[in-house]
């Protein structure tokens, strides 16, 4: 019933008062809050599995990214001729790292349990006579959350491509440095003597001494 039916009824039963009219308007009333609270419950839920679900395939998708950087960066070490020091190796591993990365990536999206999509939210809110200021907020707020999905969807796809970039380059970083630099100051030679960063020969073990060719 429309809030001009209502008054047309209340008009026209004044005489006996307006108790059927207050019934009908408190029955509106609370039809519409309750319609209201669950539009946005909708919305918040929505909201809730899809970032739920971001953070989700994103872990997912990093473990996949990793695995396939260092298989492709290991592969293409070996094509490129294993030595270290030969220019085809290491960039053999630069190019290797990125390719393996990109496609550990898409791997990873193609296999996203569900599909690998955030689910874009689009619950219903029948109009009404109240509760404008509510309604309009709660509008706002369901834009807000389909921006985010469909941002964070597009960020998901097109991160496999940046992030292949950026494995190449840390590839190509730590094959100019020398492996002992890979992690700090380790390693020995045939003789188990090492050259600290001050350019000292040191014995395995950090004491400091001399070492005659």
């Amino acid at each position: 019933m429309t809030f001009q039916e209502i008054m047309a009824k209340a008009g026209a039963e004044q005489a006996a008062g307006w108790g059927e009219s207050g019934r009908l308007l408190t029955k509106q009333v609370k039809k519409e809050e309750f319609n209201l609270y669950d539009y946005i419950n909708q919305i918040l839920a929505g909201q809730q599995a899809a970032e739920e679900k971001d953070v989700s395939r994103k872990r997912r998708k990093s473990g996949w990214r990793l695995g396939g950087a260092l298989l492709g960066g290991v592969g293409g070490w070996l094509l490129g001729g294993p030595g270290g020091a030969a220019k085809g190796s290491k960039w053999g591993a630069t190019l290797g790292a990125g390719a393996g990365s990109l496609l550990g990536s898409k791997v990873a999206q193609a296999t996203e349990p569900g599909g690998w999509k955030l689910k874009g939210i689009n619950p219903q809110l029948a109009g009404g006579m109240f509760f404008k200021g509510q309604r309009e907020r709660a509008d706002l707020k369901k834009e807000d959350v389909s921006r985010y999905i469909s941002d964070a969807n597009k960020f998901y796809e097109q991160s496999a491509w940046t992030d292949a970039v950026q494995d190449a380059f840390t590839a190509r970083k730590m094959m100019l440095l020398d492996p002992r630099d890979w992690f700090g100051d380790v390693g020995v030679d045939g003789d188990e003597w090492i050259t600290n960063k001050f350019g000292e020969y040191v014995r395995h073990g950090g004491t400091v001494g001399f070492k005659y060719e």
